[in-house]
């Protein structure tokens, strides 16, 4: 079966996911083309080694690969941030399969398998799907 896991406040703290919630609710707009996106992209590469990571996520997530399942890392981030968010996970890099970088719409996406994210609004994008609370820094 094919995996599809979230990455900000599922595989990592919510911090990032919380920014960006911040700035919407200041007003900031965030149509392509908009700043807010250079800003959280600067955003993610400052802060890209304070992260806490899901580390029991992980591991079950290495338990199921092993097992032959197939993960894919399937974000909201935009493809330019791949750099940094390869940093982010690191070690863990070698889990993904494959990566899918949804640019804000992932919501309206459609893929094949399983889906585990925090957002409730991701779920219906699988065949089959998992919500998790949202993980944050302990």
């Amino acid at each position: 079966m094919l995996i599809n896991v979230d990455l900000h406040g599922t595989l990592i703290d919510g911090s990032h996911d919380q920014w960006l919630q911040e700035k919407i609710q200041e007003g900031r707009p965030t149509e392509d083309h908009s700043s807010i996106w250079d800003d959280y992209s600067r955003m993610v590469f400052e802060t890209r080694n304070s992260l806490t990571l899901n580390h029991r996520l992980f591991k079950l997530l290495y338990n199921l690969k092993e097992q032959g399942h197939a993960i894919r890392l399937w974000t909201n981030a935009n493809y330019t941030l791949k750099r940094d968010i390869k940093h982010i996970i690191n070690t863990y890099s070698s889990l993904f399969d494959s990566y899918v970088f949804c640019a804000g719409k992932k919501k309206n996406q459609r893929v094949e398998g399983l889906v585990i994210d925090n957002e409730s609004v991701n779920l219906q994008c699988g065949e089959q799907s998992i919500l998790v609370p949202t993980f944050n820094k302990m």
